[in-house]
């Protein structure tokens, strides 16, 4: 019965499985000789036997006492004589239970609930007054005043748990919870002699003064409890554990409010039935049949991929492996005198960093002189802070603050937008970075004085804007970043395509590391190319990635799909600290939208090159032009190299006036929009990519 069910499924998985998947069959091929094995068991044996963790599932009531401290205003408003509160709580948890050295020791990991809140009650005692306003001495009046704290938290703890003894046990357990719903009542109660407060003219005995959030609470609280049980059987499985815990919070709720509690309650242990593995020993008679074997046929539609790369000659050869070293690069950040706004909006972008105060500003902004590992295309997020932290530190600088709208559909002729824009800028620097007011004026108008198109929404949303104009020019100097870099050799591939016996109508490449995308083309058969080239990425030459993968997916004209694959090793280079490579770079940016002529500031910034120039010999001088991506390809070729060419007749100008001698010369060249620099979604990303970047490389 065995061999025949064997036999049976083995012609179904070669006859079947192939036409499940549409893959036509050949006709059938002479008959090969396949083993089967009739296995005959002997006996079983116990290899492994493995118990597994109790479940456990508890509840308690919370004695809470809390002492307080001063408390701040709202809760000390006409009270001041809180001085401690009590409150009975739900306490529930659900864990597992393991048990070490035969159960004498058990880590128990559990999630618990626990409400936190308790009752501070102050009595207040007040001389009754008669109809004239006489105190009467005779008459006493009694109120109670109550704060009731409603804080729940949820948490994780893990009781370590010690049994000296049968059916006692002893622990500790760490805990941190997260706290919520963390608001109080204040309430007023009259004692005596009866219904005397007003409530909205009615007269009532109790009578809610305030409400809300707590003030500085906390959100998490870490504790320590210490705990001991009883052991008690229930049946088989299940076991009792009545428990008495003291909770002790290392950080209470509040810092005003300092507690501890005690915990009475029942745990339940469920002891889950314990696994055997076993090893069954047999003997194999082995009986040769024959079976007819068909092989699907092959598609004609296939494909291949392949990686090059151009060497000294000019030739073609193929990538096996990229050489990765590592470099220190230290590149001079622009700063973009913008910021944008959104449609007909006066409110600061939710993606430019800000901070509440000057306090915080203080302890948290980084500076806006020098940073070690920042992702660059993300600084210009915070531009507004670079600027507050540059007026605080220069306190002679002075500024201009620009705003001006797209001037088109819901905001022409909108000047009011405009001049907000410009005075949201003006109140956050005033607010959190302490700027004087005088130091600051406000300007507006509909076009700004360098427009983007307003014929397309990108322009639209580069003119929505506040221009920052300064008398200083050390307050839009460059932010110097420093990062740990890699260079690939050779620095671009080539992804080259080829098909036989079938048309392609579509395909897809994709460049994978660990499995994820890091670059992709897509194309088809009459507009894109069958050769892609790719500039190699920091991102795809991570330390812990020993290899790139080269996937292609096409579609032909039929309908039939094929696939490729291809591969290059990552060997990374490990320098000494003296063959380091080093490199700076200075970003030129202040090119208008379609312009190439250089600018005042960017005429700066040849300065702070020359000045390093001046102190080393470089290896090479690479002066490279970019664009955004709008406009036309060839024409943003054409505009790189001519950005390009301006910086690089303006540096070797200021080069022969202070007679530096470059050993290498002077690599200009543009690369168009084809490799950008930043994302161009955004509008900073677009202006920030209308640059030169000149590297220095030591």
């Amino acid at each position: 019965m065995l061999l025949r069910a064997a036999y049976f499924f083995l012609l179904y998985t070669i006859t079947a499985v192939p036409a499940l998947h549409g893959q036509p069959t050949l006709p059938s091929q002479p008959k090969k000789t396949i083993a089967v094995y009739k296995d005959t068991a002997t006996f079983e044996k116990i290899i492994h036997k493995s118990t597994p963790p109790s479940i456990i599932v508890g509840g308690a009531i919370a004695l809470h006492t809390v002492n307080d401290k001063l408390l701040p205003l709202p809760l000390s408003q006409d009270c001041e004589k809180f001085l401690s509160g009590k409150g009975l709580k739900p306490f529930l948890q659900l864990g597992l239970d393991f048990a070490l050295s035969n159960g004498l020791f058990h880590i128990r990991p559990t999630l618990f609930y626990e409400a936190l809140g308790a009752d501070h009650t102050w009595a207040e005692y007040a001389q009754a007054t008669d109809t004239t306003g006489g105190v009467r001495k005779d008459k006493t009046i009694e109120f109670d005043h109550i704060i009731s704290n409603n804080t729940k938290a949820i948490g994780i703890s893990a009781l370590f748990n010690w049994s000296p003894v049968p059916h006692l046990s002893f622990g500790v357990a760490p805990s941190l919870a997260y706290l919520f719903d963390q608001t109080y009542t204040k309430i007023v109660t009259v004692v005596t002699p009866g219904e005397i407060i007003l409530d909205k003219g009615v007269p009532v005995r109790k009578k809610t003064e305030l409400s809300g959030s707590l003030p500085n609470a906390r959100s998490l609280m870490p504790a320590i409890s210490m705990r001991v049980a009883a052991d008690l059987p229930l049946s088989s499985r299940l076991r009792a554990e009545p428990t008495l815990s003291f909770n002790l919070p290392i950080s209470g709720v509040t810092s005003y409010w300092s507690q501890y509690s005690i915990r009475a309650g029942i745990d339940l242990r469920y002891e889950l039935p314990s696994s055997e593995d076993t090893e069954i020993i047999t003997h194999h008679q082995q009986r040769p049949i024959e079976i007819a074997v068909t092989e699907p046929l092959q598609p004609k539609f296939q494909a291949h991929v392949d990686v090059v790369a151009s060497d000294l000659n000019g030739t073609d050869q193929h990538v096996a492996r990229l050489e990765v070293r590592q470099i220190t690069a230290r590149t001079a950040y622009p700063m973009l005198n913008y910021i944008f706004f959104d449609s007909a909006s006066m409110t600061i972008a939710a993606r430019y960093k800000q901070y509440s105060s000057y306090e915080d500003a203080s302890r948290l902004f980084k500076g806006s002189i020098e940073r070690r590992g920042e992702r660059i295309a993300d600084l210009y997020l915070e531009t507004l802070n670079i600027l507050g932290e540059r007026l605080h530190r220069f306190p002679t600088a002075t500024i201009r603050l620009i705003g001006s709208v797209a001037n088109v559909s819901g905001e022409e002729g909108r000047s009011d937008i405009a001049l907000g824009r410009a005075q949201t800028i003006k109140n956050y620097l005033h607010t959190v970075w302490n700027i004087d007011l005088h130091r600051m004026s406000v300007g507006a108008v509909l076009t700004p004085n360098k427009p983007s198109p307003n014929t397309i929404s990108k322009g639209r949303e580069e003119n929505r804007r506040v221009e920052i104009i300064t008398n200083d020019n050390r307050i839009t100097d460059p932010l110097y970043v420093t990062n740990i870099e890699h260079t690939a050799n050779p620095p671009h591939i080539t992804i080259m395509q080829s098909y036989s016996d079938g048309l392609m109508e579509r395909y897809h490449v994709s460049i994978k590391i660990v499995g994820k995308e890091v670059s992709g083309f897509d194309g088809d058969s009459t507009n894109a190319p069958l050769n892609n080239y790719w500039t190699v990425t920091e991102e795809a030459l991570s330390p812990q990635t020993d290899s790139l993968q080269i996937e292609l997916t096409a579609t032909s004209t039929k309908g039939e799909q094929a696939f490729a694959r291809s591969a290059i090793k990552l060997e990374q280079f490990r320098v000494n600290q003296e063959e380091e490579q080093r490199v700076d770079r200075f970003s030129l940016i202040l090119f208008g939208f379609d312009e190439s002529s250089l600018g005042d500031r960017n005429e700066r910034t040849i300065g702070f090159v020359t000045d390093i120039l001046k102190k080393i010999k470089p290896k090479q001088l690479n002066v490279i032009g970019y664009t955004d991506e709008l406009g036309d390809e060839a024409h943003n070729n054409e505009l790189s190299s001519k950005r390009a060419n301006e910086a690089a007749f303006q540096l070797s100008k200021e080069i022969q006036k202070r007679g530096i001698i470059l050993p290498g010369g002077i690599v200009v060249g543009g690369k168009g929009s084809h490799e950008r620099l930043y994302d161009n979604r955004l509008p900073e990303g677009r202006f920030l990519s209308r640059t030169v970047l000149i590297t220095i490389e030591r």
